[in-house]
């Protein structure tokens, strides 16, 4: 649960500085290519044409847009593009045609496979930072060159269905844990719980809700515990809570 801050030291034990890590993001990134297959949509409504137009005239703002940034472009879309790429059906965001063109265009599930393998190299997450329970590990076999492996995923915190044109923004992915990322739904978070913005172990802390029963040793499967806001807001752990079950993981006596 400990902030991804800068400068940190990569896999391979060397020192890697913010600047490092966009100077290589964006040489690994072809901007270019993007803006030639974002070429190749056709907008429908005026809307889409408008959206479309901004997204390429500020492609590298967004790619870097940092975690304060990335908010305020979620909240302009939120207010004047609701269903512009993604609407509600049967309770679950589904991509409109153009929110599904957009995403294609920005490539993720090819990325993931090559330059988000070599951003988990470099970041070196060793533990989830929503839960700190899973390990996020990037691994290398020595005895097999190329061999590389990232035991993790990469959580977009502004969901990519709602925002595909966040999918590959840098700040936007998150090397998390499978239970957090699958258990992730497309509902917001505070800002006070991006990993890039601040540490979550700071938000709040832990409470036993009878700690004697922890003095005395008594041997149980769980303990009941309580969430306890110190810099969040109640609502704002509300909804953390509701998003990572961070409760009711933490209660089970095997992580205590």
């Amino acid at each position: 649960m400990n902030k991804i801050t800068f400068p940190r030291m990569t896999y391979k034990g060397e020192e890697l500085t913010q600047r490092d890590l966009e100077s290589w993001y964006i040489d690994e990134v072809d901007i270019n290519k993007m803006l030639k297959k974002l070429e190749d949509i056709t907008p429908s409504t005026p809307d889409e044409n408008s959206v479309l137009d901004s997204i390429k005239r500020n492609l590298i703002y967004i790619l870097f847009a940092n975690p304060k940034k990335l908010q305020k472009i979620t909240k302009i879309v939120d207010t004047f593009f609701p269903n512009t790429f993604s609407h509600l059906v049967k309770n679950k965001r589904v991509y409109t045609k153009f929110g599904k063109d957009i995403y294609k265009k920005f490539n993720y599930d090819n990325y993931r496979r090559s330059v988000l393998v070599q951003l988990a190299e470099k970041l070196n997450v060793k533990s989830c930072p929503y839960c700190n329970m899973q390990y996020t590990l990037f691994a290398e076999d020595g005895n097999r060159r190329g061999n590389k492996i990232a035991k993790m995923q990469f959580d977009h915190f502004y969901d990519k269905v709602e925002y595909p044109f966040l999918s590959m923004s840098l700040y936007n992915l998150i090397p998390s844990c499978g239970i957090c990322n699958q258990g992730k739904s497309i509902g917001k978070v505070s800002l006070k719980f991006h990993p890039y913005e601040s540490s979550i172990c700071d938000q709040f802390h832990f409470e036993a809700k009878v700690p004697f029963m922890l003095y005395a040793g008594a041997k149980k499967d769980r303990y009941d515990i309580d969430l306890i806001p110190d810099n969040a807001t109640s609502q704002e752990l509300t909804d953390f809570q509701k998003m990572f079950n961070i409760k009711i993981l933490y209660s089970n006596t095997s992580v205590i």
